[in-house]
């Protein structure tokens, strides 16, 4: 996706699928809702 970073609407959807990523694949315990937020940023 070219130019991804100069449009917030882009970045917000980029951050969703990297959280929607995330949720699916860290275990839970030990990962935390503020472990994954941390680790998508």
């Amino acid at each position: 996706m070219l130019g991804w970073t100069r449009n917030e609407t882009t970045q917000a959807q980029v951050r969703v699928c990297i959280l929607d990523r995330l949720y699916e694949t860290l275990p839970r315990p030990p990962f935390t809702d503020e472990d994954t937020d941390e680790i998508a940023s």
